[in-house]
């Protein structure tokens, strides 16, 4: 399985979890993301929260997705969702980081 670019931050995201479905639904709304449908990449990413339940992974995706949507305020709660489910995950903070700057919150996009 390929490593997927996140479009906000340019970093390498973690591969996914090791469950089959979780990969298939990552690999999915990458897919989406790429082909610049981040609309469907978000209806995918609650579709996949609600069939996997409450991963960093789900949220971190739907974050990113939101974002490509303009939806900053909404993608600042996913990402910030997906750190406190993980907080070792430096792409997870990058993306949050990158979401807050966006917002104008420069203080909290520098923690």
């Amino acid at each position: 399985m390929s490593e997927r670019r996140a479009p906000t931050n340019g970093g390498d995201p973690r591969p996914p979890s090791s469950d089959d479905r979780v990969q298939v639904i990552w690999e999915e709304i990458w897919d989406l993301l790429e082909q610049d449908r981040p609309d469907a990449a978000v209806s995918a990413a609650i579709k996949g929260l609600t069939e996997v339940g409450e991963l960093p992974e789900m949220r971190f995706l739907l974050g990113v997705s939101l974002l490509e949507l303009d939806e900053v305020e909404a993608s600042v709660q996913e990402l910030e969702r997906a750190v406190e489910l993980d907080p070792s995950w430096g792409e997870a903070f990058e993306a949050l980081g990158w979401a807050r700057f966006r917002t104008c919150d420069f203080e909290g996009a520098t923690e």
